[in-house]
């Protein structure tokens, strides 16, 4: 219904290329795709191309791109990070912690799970850490090369980050 609504206030284009986390996902896995639409010939149905080609030559146009991006490779990241020994050290860490005790207590007196809150602020904050390590390098890459933006490097790479998400 909130899709609907959408779309109609904004117009169907507009909400779907901005908006709507799911046609934006699936757009961007299209562009991973070997079969897509030709940025040379607009008009031809279908073009068959090399994995991953579809990526090239069209960065994202704005910083929420980058984001969006970024969102879809720490979510990835952090369900691959959540099976790890350092994850489970870190729960049983925070469970034991003197200092981190009384917020669970509480948590659980609000009718709060504690470990489903803690994973969910963990996944909160991957995109987070990803967008600002992600960020941080494009810097140093700017300074380095001297004669490039920060934000040009930083939408010129992020599609190149989606093979590893996928």
């Amino acid at each position: 219904a909130m899709t609907w609504l959408g779309m109609a206030l904004y117009g169907r284009q507009v909400w779907l290329d901005r908006v709507d986390p799911f046609h934006r996902f699936f757009t961007l896995l299209g562009r991973f795709g070997f079969m897509g639409r030709s940025i040379e010939d607009p008009g031809a149905f279908a073009v068959v191309r090399l994995p991953a080609q579809g990526l090239l030559g069209d960065p994202p146009r704005d910083f929420s791109g980058v984001v969006f991006v970024m969102a879809v490779l720490a979510t990835v990241t952090f369900d691959g990070f959540s099976e790890t020994p350092l994850w489970v050290d870190l729960l049983q860490w925070l469970a034991e912690s003197a200092e981190v005790r009384p917020l669970l207590l509480v948590a659980v007196q609000a009718d709060i799970e504690p470990l489903t809150a803690i994973k969910t602020l963990g996944l909160l904050a991957a995109p987070l850490i990803v967008t600002g390590f992600y960020v941080l390098t494009c810097w140093i890459s700017a300074r380095l090369a001297g004669s490039l933006t920060t934000m040009r490097l930083v939408r010129s790479f992020a599609h190149t980050l989606l093979p590893i998400a996928i």
